[in-house]
């Protein structure tokens, strides 16, 4: 598990590094209607997502569980391959939808005072076709986590995301052409999943005793058995895309498409406390799903606890990093001023939000393990229900501010009733240990021990010594908080050193 987690974390490490490289030269290059059309493409990507239907989750459960023999080998790959045969059609069926009604579906989604039309919809398409290549991308990189090939997975996306993020800038900088980017990112994005699904086939045939002499064919009857499992991690999907996209999907159509780029840049600063905490729940949520299987209640309450206090140090350490130094730390990644104080003060909201959904990955990673998804589900609608109209008016009256507001508050009422209703029911009479000793303590001494330190160490006069400074800060932050917490591990880890 240590191993999986480290190479989680690198993987994730390089995500944040890659967008904090990245993302500025988009800016730079593309300018800002353009930039905003590139961030556009996030929200239509996890969009697209919602029709693979919940089954990229029911083949990780086939390959975490179970006993690896030819029986195992057959099924899984029979629903592999029938799992392709159902994205294959959503695609097809897709793609001809969108060409047809690609003007108007354009004009929806963006609101541009320069962009030409056509220049739209070609973005528009083109980001659509790459999203629909990504849902086979999300079914084999999660298969392979289930096989516990976090490392291989880790690297493929590492090198994926250099080679369709990084060298497209060379590209634009050349050519700061919007079809020119998506489609780089598109061919780079079709050899990607052809080299995944290669390597996948051979470590699932790697577990059968006669792998030259299998003939697995789709099969329609494991289709419609997973179907039941994967109907709820469909409209679970479906629920928390909503959540996780009105805000910008109402951004793009109430205001011009500039307003999106700012609005996704600072959320993708507070995500990054959530980007931290995911590696976690990828790295223990075969050992739930086995701990559930054999009902080892015990196992589940030690892994709970001790990986949601984890989630706090780390997640509540970057917050009261960035929330002290995210003036200084957008300067020196966007070398933008004007974009800086255009996001500069929507930091502190996506901050607390971030705190508040990375506390909710852990019970909601036991909740998945368990297929316990009705509570998930009953206030996912009950979110949408009441922002999307607070969503509406906030934006027309406050702007960018009035989303941000409301993305804050949504975030913080969801993980105090949802974490409930998941422990009430999973891990009886742990609400509020869990609420007091993994998250309220823990948050209320890493914000004392990181305001005392960055009230005070001096301005050091240049950027770049603030920011390494601001990086040992945070490093000793994190260092103290497992002390406290993970003394006997801390100390146990110094001995073998030694």
């Amino acid at each position: 598990m240590k191993k999986n987690l480290l190479a989680n974390y690198i993987g994730t490490i390089w995500n944040i590094i890659s967008t904090l490289i990245f993302l500025p030269f988009y800016l730079k290059y593309l300018g800002e209607e353009k930039y905003g059309i590139v961030m556009l493409g996030t929200t239509i990507q996890a969009l697209m997502f919602l029709m693979e239907g919940g089954f990229a989750a029911v083949m990780r459960r086939q390959l975490a569980w179970g006993q690896k023999d030819n029986a195992f080998v057959s099924k899984s790959v029979s629903l592999l391959k029938t799992i392709e045969r159902f994205y294959g059609i959503i695609a097809v069926v897709t793609f001809i939808v969108l060409t047809i009604l690609i003007d108007s579906i354009s004009k929806i989604l963006v609101k541009s005072e320069y962009l030409d039309q056509n220049e739209l919809n070609n973005s528009v398409l083109l980001i659509s076709v790459i999203s629909m290549l990504l849902m086979f991308s999300g079914l084999y990189n999660g298969s392979l986590l289930s096989l516990n090939k976090h490392v291989v997975s880790n690297v493929f996306q590492i090198a994926f995301g250099l080679f369709k993020n990084g060298f497209v800038i060379l590209l634009i900088a050349y050519e700061p052409s919007l079809f020119n980017f998506f489609i780089y990112q598109l061919l780079v994005t079709i050899l990607y999943i052809f080299i995944q699904r290669k390597y996948l086939l051979i470590e699932i045939m790697s577990f059968s005793s006669e792998p030259n002499t299998l003939v697995i064919n789709p099969n329609l009857r494991l289709f419609k058995a997973s179907f039941s499992t994967s109907s709820l991690f469909l409209l679970l999907s479906v629920l928390s895309t909503i959540n996780f996209q009105i805000d910008k999907l109402l951004i793009s159509n109430l205001l011009v498409v500039e307003n999106l780029g700012y609005y996704a840049t600072a959320f993708t600063i507070g995500q990054l406390l959530v980007s931290i905490s995911g590696p976690i729940a990828s790295s223990i949520s075969p050992a739930l799903i086995n701990a559930f299987s054999i009902n080892n209640l015990e196992l589940t309450k030690t892994l709970f606890h001790r990986y949601s206090k984890f989630v706090t140090i780390i997640t509540t350490t970057i917050g009261v990093t960035l929330f002290f130094n995210s003036k200084l730390i957008l300067n020196i990644w966007l070398s933008n001023d004007q974009f800086t104080n255009s996001i500069l003060h929507l930091i502190p909201y996506f901050i607390i939000a971030g705190i508040f959904l990375s506390s909710q990955i852990i019970p909601f990673a036991i909740a998945i393990a368990s297929l316990e998804l009705k509570p998930a589900l009953l206030m996912s609608i009950i979110n949408i229900i009441i922002t999307v109209p607070l969503y509406y008016i906030c934006i027309k009256k406050f702007g960018l501010k009035g989303a941000a507001i409301i993305w804050m508050i949504s975030n913080i009422w969801m993980a105090i009733i949802n974490n409930y209703l998941y422990l009430r029911k999973l891990i009886p009479n742990n609400y509020i240990k869990w609420l007091i000793n993994d998250v309220f303590i823990p948050v209320v001494i890493i914000c004392l021990i990181g305001c005392s330190i960055y009230i005070l160490i001096p301005d050091l006069g240049s950027n770049w010594a603030n920011l390494i400074s601001i990086g040992v800060c945070s490093l000793t932050i994190v260092g103290l908080g497992f002390f406290i917490w993970f003394k006997d591990d801390v100390i146990r880890q110094i001995k073998l050193l030694i």
